[in-house]
């Protein structure tokens, strides 16, 4: 083999080196990418059960929970997903429950009031927008 061949082998050898480097690179991405949809849920799980807490409370502070409120948690072992789902599907049986549509706690922004699911409208002088 001349000495030309020899450069043409070892490029081939340094390119199959490379491309089996890139493949390693992109599975280790792909894992932590994972690794971080993952976290975001959780985050988001999270947020849920939080902003769920929140409308407990407003709703018995401002009376219209007389006796008690709900509080939501959620097993640290198991992480706040299974709680979320279950507030998801209690959130879908309510709204079956009173024939609406929609998601049940947002708020509804009009013309001159914003609706908030668990109190009066608020009206406002000005317009908003």
């Amino acid at each position: 083999m001349s000495a030309h061949g020899l450069k043409v082998e070892e490029r081939r050898k340094q390119v199959a080196e490379l491309i089996e480097k890139s493949k390693e690179k992109d599975y280790i991405i792909r894992g932590r990418l994972a690794d971080k949809e993952k976290e975001l849920e959780e985050i988001r799980a999270q947020q849920a059960i939080l902003q769920a807490n929140m409308a407990n409370i407003l709703k018995f502070l401002s009376g219209m929970e007389k006796k008690e409120t709900k509080i939501h948690a959620w097993d640290e072992a198991e992480g706040p997903m299974q709680t979320a789902k279950a507030l998801l599907e209690e959130k879908e049986k309510e709204v079956r429950k009173r024939g609406q549509h929609g998601v049940v706690g947002t708020l509804t922004i009009k013309e001159d009031s914003i609706i908030c699911p668990f109190s009066n409208p608020i009206n406002f002088s000005t317009k908003l927008g």
